[in-house]
Order: structure tokens, then sequence, then C-alpha cells
């Protein structure tokens, strides 16, 4: 799958790592929570931004 600049909602991301979206959750409001939060994140949100995609790819690998 080429990341072709566009926002992705949250299942859709998880789904990828292929984990739950508790897994997920927990793992972007826990522990990368300040790094997101510097790129506008807010638990509530529904859609990740293209710079959070790529932020969270950078660490978790999960596109091509």
């Amino acid at each position: 799958m080429q990341f072709q600049k566009k926002a992705m909602y949250k299942y859709e991301v998880a789904a990828l790592l292929g984990v739950s979206m508790t897994t997920f959750s927990r793992l972007i409001n826990e522990r990368y929570y300040a790094k997101l939060q510097a790129l506008e994140y807010r638990k509530t949100q529904k859609m990740l931004t293209p710079a959070q995609i790529l932020m969270l790819n950078g660490i978790m690998d999960f596109l091509e």
C-alpha cells in the first residue's frame, strides 16, 4: 500500500497493524500521546491527519 498523504480512520491504521482498536487506542493515547499532541492530536478525533500517520509510521512501520 502506497501512502498518498490522506487522512485515515483510526480503525484503518489498527487493521494495518493487525491489532484491536482497544490496543491501538492504548498505544496512541498513552505511549505516543506526547508526540502526537505536538501534531494537534486530540484523543476524541476519529481520523488521523497525514502528519500524525507519518509520525506513527516512523515508529511502528505499517506503511510501505
